[in-house]
């Protein structure tokens, strides 16, 4: 009976010890999944971090290009009211010039 109660506590102490181990390997084992998983989300982050700066960069580049283009704009219309301004004095001088001629004609007559 002593040798069958042995027996007995001799196979609790062996299954407890399996157990122990079949539970220290899954916990190394899931570990291992989580730092491996850990590890992709990080090159991710990094890979998507990289493109968005690059996103960013163009987007800052394309927004700087609309401002210049807007500025030409705006530039290229300021020169051709500048343009229209000057024509407009230059036809009133030339009208100023036709009746100064003019007078000058009449006087010399």
């Amino acid at each position: 009976l002593k040798d069958k109660e042995n027996e007995i506590e001799s196979k609790k102490y062996h299954s407890i010890i399996a157990v122990e181990a079949m539970k220290s390997d899954y916990l190394k084992k899931t570990q291992d999944f989580l730092n491996k998983k850990r590890e992709e989300i990080n090159q991710d982050k990094t890979r998507l971090e990289h493109e968005y700066e690059i996103i960013r960069g163009e987007r800052l580049a394309s927004r700087n290009q609309h401002i210049i283009f807007m500025e030409q704009s705006k530039n290229i219309q300021e020169l051709r009211t500048a343009q229209m301004a000057k024509e407009t004095e230059i036809n009133e001088l030339k009208s100023q010039l036709i009746t100064l001629t003019r007078q000058l004609d009449v006087y010399k007559l």
